[in-house]
């Protein structure tokens, strides 16, 4: 079963005890192959240092596969991920009787941060655990976790070998030489466009839900200081300007206008200033 997870990325996704036969003669029969996963090599790479780690207790290890092989979003807390990711891997340490259905807490985790699975890791982490289940009826003894601990090295270094590495730098070198020979072509028709008056950047700066947000505080703390600012410098030049209807012998209305945008202006400008200042607004 591991070696189809990790090794050939073909296996059998539904092997739950009645769909295994033991033959007379000993050998093992599988049944109904009406659910098959197949898992890229990519994938089976990430997923074998993923298991790996979880297995030695690493959870940097296994957060980091996570995030690379699994679809995770931007905003993910990764730090609280690592560490929630840590707690269940030392409760697994720790159990006397650790099962595969004990992994089901990892994907309750992932839930919770909005990480999506991909459908055939999720099935290898399902039959693995329906297995369980087949070889406890041959063996009750058994421990599918001490068994899948002990083959994971033999599986990385399959997974991994120096003759596959080898064969994925030859083949990104050769994409990245494909890509280099069409530089000085694509770096033409740039300079040409340039030059015809033709060429056109396009840009989603503010794509993002939070760019916009940014900007739109910006703008209003902009607005607001220049507006603070503003009925400040009215309210000095007023202050000064002689003359202007008296209100009462000691008050003129100049004076009472000047007061009132003075007030105005430094409300606005502390306002500001509180804005930039708080949480709210990093």
């Amino acid at each position: 079963m591991l070696d189809g997870i990790f090794v050939h990325g073909v296996f059998h996704a539904d092997l739950h005890p009645g769909n295994i036969m033991v033959l007379d003669d000993g050998r093992v029969g599988l049944l109904d192959f009406g659910a098959v996963g197949v898992l890229d090599g990519e994938t089976r790479i990430l997923f074998a240092v993923l298991l790996n780690a979880a297995l030695a207790g690493d959870p940097v290890a296994t957060v980091d596969a996570m995030l690379m092989a699994f679809d995770v979003p931007p905003e993910v807390d990764r730090g609280a991920l690592r560490h929630q990711v840590g707690r269940e891997i030392t409760l697994l340490s720790v159990q006397p009787n650790v099962s595969m259905a004990s992994f089901a807490r990892m994907f309750t985790v992932l839930r919770e941060h909005r990480i999506g699975v991909p459908g055939d890791v999720a099935a290898a982490f399902r039959s693995l655990a329906s297995l369980e289940r087949a070889l406890r009826l041959l063996d009750p003894q058994i421990d599918l976790v001490a068994a899948v601990r002990a083959e994971v090295p033999r599986l990385l270094t399959q997974v991994a070998s120096p003759t596959a590495a080898a064969q994925a730098i030859l083949s990104t070198t050769a994409v990245t030489t494909a890509v280099v020979r069409r530089l000085p072509g694509q770096l033409d028709q740039i300079a040409t466009s340039i030059a015809s008056g033709s060429f056109t950047l396009r840009t989603r700066s503010v794509a993002h839900p939070d760019d916009r947000r940014w900007l739109r505080r910006s703008a209003n703390n902009a607005l607001g200081m220049a507006a603070g600012v503003t009925a400040l410098i009215v309210a000095v030049i007023l202050l000064f300007v002689p003359g202007g209807p008296q209100l009462t012998p000691q008050l003129s209305a100049y004076a009472l206008v000047s007061a009132v945008l003075g007030f105005v202006g430094v409300v606005l400008c502390m306002r500001t200033v509180f804005r930039l200042f708080t949480l709210d607004n990093r």
